[in-house]
């Protein structure tokens, strides 16, 4: 069974480009197994076809909602700070900040009780897309886990001529047999979240790069140092 599903709404038309070196993700910045037009020659599991992503991405029109989208997060539950971040898996800037900058804000101050992280998704392509829904399909207990590890190892599955092989790896190791991962794959309820997810990010808040945070209202946008958020979260804490 080769378990499909379709990623129908959002509102950025995506050019299929090779990573830049910029300053955060957008529409023109995918992983590099996206940019290989050859498909992989074994897989277990399929994402959306490019030119569906194409078409779902320039549509406006938004027939879904954010409801029923539950969050993901560390820390107490009421921290007086609290960070949302946007991101990618397959955003090479967000899997910096993960194993270069969330670690040192996870024990300044989350550990410390001073701040919650809240991850919301925002995908661009299809294997970000995927990413994204497995994520959300591990157990809630796992989710950090997962998703740390999706971030800390993409180089080397997102790079891959398979990448959905790595994915699905990292995903059962997180406790999902093969038929979850089908089934999650076919959730266009959970995927439409998803997509609701990033379009109200783009639409209250004016972001469509990652990674892209607010933090107690404030915005950070790309690949900024510790010492940027620690400025930002001490200010929110005096």
């Amino acid at each position: 069974m080769t378990p499909s599903f379709k990623f129908k709404k959002a509102v950025l038309s995506l050019p299929v480009l090779a990573i830049f070196a910029l300053s955060a993700c957008d529409d023109a910045t995918v992983s590099q197994s996206e940019a290989v037009d050859t498909p992989a020659p074994v897989a277990k599991a399929e994402p959306v076809k490019k030119e569906v992503v194409k078409k779902a991405l320039t549509t406006d029109s938004m027939a879904v909602s954010v409801a029923g989208y539950e969050e993901r997060f560390i820390g107490d539950v009421n921290a007086p700070v609290t960070m949302i971040e946007y991101a990618s898996f397959t955003c090479p800037h967000c899997a910096s900040f993960h194993k270069d900058v969330l670690p040192q804000i996870k024990k300044e101050y989350v550990d410390t009780g001073k701040l919650k992280v809240i991850f919301r998704d925002f995908p661009f392509e299809r294997v970000g897309a995927t990413a994204a829904l497995l994520s959300r399909c591990v157990d809630k207990t796992r989710y950090y886990g997962f998703s740390d590890l999706v971030m800390k190892q993409q180089d080397t599955w997102a790079s891959s001529a398979n990448p959905m092989d790595g994915l699905f790896k990292i995903a059962k190791l997180a406790g999902l047999s093969q038929e979850k991962i089908d089934a999650c794959l076919a959730d266009e309820k959970l995927l439409d979240q998803i997509v609701a997810v990033r379009k109200e990010a783009m639409d209250k808040y004016g972001f469509n790069s990652t990674p892209s945070f607010l933090i107690n209202g404030e915005k950070v946008v790309g690949a900024a140092n510790f010492n940027t958020f620690q400025s930002v979260i001490d200010n929110k804490l005096n």
